[in-house]
């Protein structure tokens, strides 16, 4: 992961293990992918408008884009990937 130096040591391996959680998981066009994996990540992101922070569901704490508080990045964007999904399923459709 890009910018692990910047995490003690005794937390990088559980980045790695975070890092394959749907919370870190996006569907980006190769270019933008490219784009995303030559820069740091808290600089790529703040080069993205708003609307990719709503289709993404990117958290709009811009202290969660550095890779320090990683953790904290993917469970807030979890959370808005599970308040989305509840909101789509719990809808109730009278016939």
């Amino acid at each position: 992961m890009r910018g692990q130096d910047q995490v003690p040591a005794e937390k990088q391996g559980a980045l790695t293990e975070i890092a394959n959680r749907l919370g870190n998981l996006q569907i980006l066009t190769a270019p933008e992918n490219a784009q995303k994996s030559s820069n740091d990540f808290s600089e790529w992101i703040k080069t993205r408008g708003e609307s990719f922070y709503e289709r993404q569901f990117i958290p709009l704490d811009e202290t969660f884009w550095e890779v320090s508080e990683f953790e904290k990045f993917v469970s807030a964007r979890e959370a808005l990937i599970s308040e989305r999904l509840q909101s789509l399923f719990s809808t109730q459709r009278e016939f």
